[in-house]
């Protein structure tokens, strides 16, 4: 015979977030929470906030970069800052340049693509 397993869903109360609780209020608190169980409509809210849930990804993580040489203007594009790294640069200076902290690094000036 198989034995049915009942779910049981505990709800915590969010009063005093982040503070630690004794054992003995944590007693407490599943002691009067105990044999409770959640409306329907809060069950609902938990498996729809559950199946939801996807973590924030970048499509595309790697942002092209150009390489400009400020005298003669030639340009070089990279497929990531990384690869501007693997060619002897600084891949937090050449962010700053990107972003406009920094006018120059080694003598040339970079742009996001």
């Amino acid at each position: 015979m198989k034995k049915k397993m009942a779910i049981i869903f505990v709800l915590v109360p969010k009063i005093n977030f982040g503070t630690k609780r004794s054992q003995e209020t944590k007693d407490k608190i599943r002691k009067s929470m105990l044999g409770k169980k959640p409306s329907l409509e809060t069950i609902e809210k938990m498996k729809l906030a559950k199946k939801n849930y996807k973590p924030q990804k970048n499509p595309n993580p790697c942002k092209k970069i150009l390489r400009i040489d400020p005298i003669t203007q030639e340009t070089k594009e990279y497929e990531s800052i990384r690869e501007a790294e693997r060619d002897g640069f600084h891949s937090t200076l050449i962010s700053y340049v990107a972003n406009g902290k920094r006018k120059l690094h080694k003598g040339y000036m970079w742009k996001f693509v």
